[in-house]
């Protein structure tokens, strides 16, 4: 895609910056939607632009999607978690895939999204995270990522219609 077709489309990056080039890299990340009682649930506050976003991060080399969630949470929240359901792949840019970062850096995320129980553990702060709270799912901080709405809308969804949490 040329970069003057690419600046007609008008994505948005996850914070809410309107997107004028194409993305540097292409990345594959996964993340968790961990629910609480009456449909709470845990944002992280990233240290690294202090919005608010959904547990997870990018995978290794080697590692499965499910494993990369799970190491993830782990290390960015202190929680063990199971994986009760695959939720959705995001590829698509207008579904908020683009991070920007603040050395400039602009990256495209391939993210497997998964709705995951927590098992054990206790929340522990760590460099990539500031602040975790379980928010209701409809009433989410003003500085959270736009990623977020759609992706606990689409667990929502998906758990509903699947009954996936009890």
């Amino acid at each position: 895609m040329r970069v003057n077709q690419f600046k007609e489309r008008g994505f948005l990056d996850t914070t809410g910056e309107l997107v004028e080039r194409v993305p540097d890299d292409v990345r594959v990340s996964s993340s968790a939607v961990i629910l609480a009682d009456d449909r709470y649930v845990l944002l992280q506050k990233r240290s690294d632009n202090e919005f608010w976003g959904l547990p997870g991060g990018g995978m290794e080399p080697g590692e499965s999607p499910q494993s990369c969630v799970q190491r993830e949470v782990h290390e960015e929240t202190g929680l063990h978690v199971k994986i009760t359901c695959p939720i959705r792949t995001y590829t698509d840019m207008e579904d908020f895939t683009i991070m920007r970062y603040p050395n400039g850096d602009l990256i495209q995320y391939i993210n497997f999204l998964f709705l995951c129980v927590k098992t054990g553990g206790v929340l522990t702060l760590c460099d990539e995270t500031i602040d975790l709270r379980y928010f209701p799912s409809d009433k989410f901080p003003k500085n959270t990522l736009l990623s977020v709405s759609l992706r606990v809308k689409d667990t929502l969804d998906h758990s509903d219609r699947h009954h996936c949490v009890k």
